[in-house]
């Protein structure tokens, strides 16, 4: 029985394709099921209480299903077709199919990911929610069990890693057992919000505002003096900023939209390229302790109860504002200068960056930032074989999705699990 640890996108097309192949896969979890999950983040947005394995990135689903439900890749996998015609076949809306920028949204991907669930324990997988793995057993270079909440051993050949870009814990514990894993680049920044009708204008020009056009996202570039690359993230039309926080005394945000992505305020992640380089000591979790240090620095700004730090684009630029915007992070926020939460190697590239679009974009200096989007991708990849997708000295480990360090998003994510799958089965019967 294989045993696939995370149930995010990866995992569940890992174990998708599993069940099609025969298998009965376990699913271990260390978040909770959907419905309690929902529970869970509703009362850290209504009461600013945090359940460090239940929230907006841990549970059934993975962080995409609180967020915009995107489903659009640039890669060019042949594996895309059956990843979306499976989400089809699981309720979402046939024009997935078609459309260029394909969106779920976090309403109708919750109740995909149930349908998800429901077919898969009908094939015979097991998931097992509060189930955190806390050590892999090791025999002769190759995986021989796994071990879940420090005492419960599950003998296994084959581990699927499909963990989420969040799993600090899982992380060190895989670094410590000797598995080779290096730091990679991440991107850091913070969450801008904009009256929707500012980015259409800027997008359709004198079209905007057209019924048959749908609400617009926000897809910009800068190039800093610095050499840092400045870029927006995770774009949600009609969307909400999001508290993501998962740890204890840290503070961090993302987006999130809904099917029709109704609300009257557009919101994208502005982040700056970050590097190993810039991360303290060598360690392969050097960027966690990046990501950390920041997260800790917000949290204490925002009055130390998960409220963010927010900062009105024309105080942060020192130009007169155009208006102001009604925050919608929860459970609230509390104006700082966010100057004093990022680095300058942030700040600094991204008010270079926002003079440049302020120039470029009517009413760009209306906007509202949120402070931080730091987890915008994994910043620890556990290393594999390019052909086998196997831990590069860990038989029978297969590190999958963005948390593995080898996709970003939903749709790269799932067919990322299902290539894994693909690559376990090849190597059985070619035994």
């Amino acid at each position: 029985q294989p045993v696939i640890v995370g149930s995010g996108p990866a995992g569940l097309f890992c174990a998708l394709r599993l069940v099609q192949y025969g298998f009965n896969p376990l699913i271990l979890e260390a978040g909770e099921d959907i419905g309690q999950r929902g529970d869970d983040v509703d009362k850290l947005m209504n009461e600013g209480i945090l359940n460090t394995s239940s929230n907006v990135q841990f549970g059934l689903g993975g962080a995409g299903t609180f967020s915009d439900g995107k489903l659009r890749t640039r890669i060019k996998s042949p594996l895309k077709d059956y990843v979306l015609e499976r989400f089809v076949e699981f309720g979402a809306q046939r024009e997935i199919l078609i459309e260029a920028k394909p969106h779920i949204g976090t309403d109708k991907l919750r109740g995909i990911i149930s349908s998800i669930k429901e077919y898969l324990e009908s094939r015979g997988a097991v998931f097992r929610f509060s189930s955190p793995l806390t050590n892999i057993l090791l025999e002769g270079g190759r995986v021989a069990g796994a071990v879940v909440k420090e005492s419960e051993v599950i003998n296994c050949r084959d581990i699927f890693l499909c963990i989420g870009n969040a799993a600090r814990k899982t992380f060190a514990m895989v670094e410590k057992a000797g598995v080779l894993t290096e730091a990679k680049p991440i991107s850091v920044g913070v969450r801008v919000e904009h009256g929707k009708e500012i980015i259409d204008r800027y997008n359709y020009g004198k079209y905007a505002g057209n019924r048959f056009l749908p609400t617009s996202d926000m897809t910009l570039t800068y190039k800093d003096i610095s050499g840092r690359g400045v870029y927006t993230f995770c774009s949600c039309p009609g969307g909400y900023v999001i508290n993501s926080s998962t740890e204890n005394g840290g503070l961090c945000v993302n987006g999130m939209s809904y099917s029709d992505r109704g609300n009257s305020i557009t919101n994208s992640a502005f982040v700056v390229n970050v590097t190993p380089k810039d991360y303290p000591g060598d360690s392969p979790l050097g960027g966690i302790r990046f990501q950390q240090a920041i997260e800790r620095k917000a949290f204490a700004a925002g009055g130390g109860d998960y409220r963010a730090p927010i900062m009105t684009m024309s105080d942060f630029l020192g130009v007169k504002g155009e208006g102001s915007i009604e925050p919608t992070i929860r459970p609230g926020y509390r104006y700082t200068d966010i100057n004093e939460v990022t680095p300058e190697i942030i700040a600094k590239p991204l008010k270079n960056a926002f003079s440049e679009f302020n120039r470029r974009i009517e009413g760009f200096s209306s906007g509202l930032l949120t402070a931080c989007e730091t987890r915008t991708s994994s910043p620890v990849r556990i290393l594999r074989d390019s052909e086998t997708c196997e831990s590069v000295n860990t038989k029978g480990l297969y590190p999958a999705g963005e948390g593995a360090g080898y996709a970003g998003g939903i749709m790269s994510s799932a067919v990322d699990g299902v290539r894994c799958a693909d690559m376990m089965v090849k190597k059985y019967e070619g035994s």
